[in-house]
């Protein structure tokens, strides 16, 4: 019986692991917002428009990114709206919305993983989550993403080009053409700092969540062997 809930603890912790870490991911992502705010800050229309010698307008950008994620997410025919596109950088977009598919597919079974073991604890009483699993999955949660957010904050050129190399193995065609794609140009890396931050919150704020959850779990369980005694 110990054995058994030993192993659903360890169950209970890598869901909870690989749920946060795949919400975080996934929340720059559904929030498109994200974007659209980030385009006058980041004076986006203007250097789109003086790099290509074209007038495209602040709709133009966010409609060609709504576009673009579509097909990502959604898996709609490709289209990057009025934004100039190449038929030759598609393969690298459709590289994208295979990794967007494992990371929402890992955030359903992380989802899904949680709460089975939450209804098999509140049915069976011979099984109970232990506070330190929440504390312990925070932690794991905190520390795989410092370090590759300290390695990011020393050099995030060579992160994001890392970043590129380990997720597209073999192929160099992230290195998009703004000449003949302008979708590129839409998609600074300033943005994508935006969204690594917007990922840190999210795990940070996910971690508390859980040291939260592991502090009530152990007065719960004070208070139900008080009353016992």
């Amino acid at each position: 019986m110990k054995i058994r809930n030993v192993f659903l603890n360890i169950l209970f912790g890598l869901f909870a692991f690989i749920f946060v870490i795949s919400f975080s991911i996934a929340l720059p992502i559904f929030c498109r917002f994200i974007h659209t705010l980030c385009i006058k800050p980041m004076g986006i229309v203007e250097s789109l428009n003086e790099y290509t010698g074209l007038n495209y307008t602040f709709d133009d950008v966010v409609e060609g990114y709504n576009e673009v994620l579509n097909y990502c997410c959604f898996y709609a025919p490709f289209s990057a709206g009025k934004l100039l596109y190449s038929e030759s950088d598609i393969p690298h977009f459709r590289d994208c919305r295979t990794l967007f598919t494992i990371d929402f597919a890992f955030l359903l079974i992380g989802l899904i993983g949680i709460i089975v073991l939450k209804i098999i604890e509140k049915k069976k009483k011979s099984f109970i989550i232990y506070p330190k699993t929440y504390s312990v999955a925070a932690w794991c949660i905190i520390v795989v993403p410092l370090t590759i957010g300290i390695f990011a904050a020393i050099n995030f050129d060579i992160a994001f080009d890392y970043f590129h190399r380990i997720l597209f193995p073999g192929k160099l065609d992230y290195f998009i053409d703004p000449e003949i794609n302008h979708i590129i140009l839409i998609l600074p890396e300033s943005f994508f700092m935006v969204c690594a931050i917007v990922i840190g919150v999210s795990i940070i704020a996910c971690s508390i969540a859980l040291f939260i959850l592991s502090s009530l779990k152990r007065k719960k369980l004070k208070k139900l062997r008080t009353n016992k005694d």
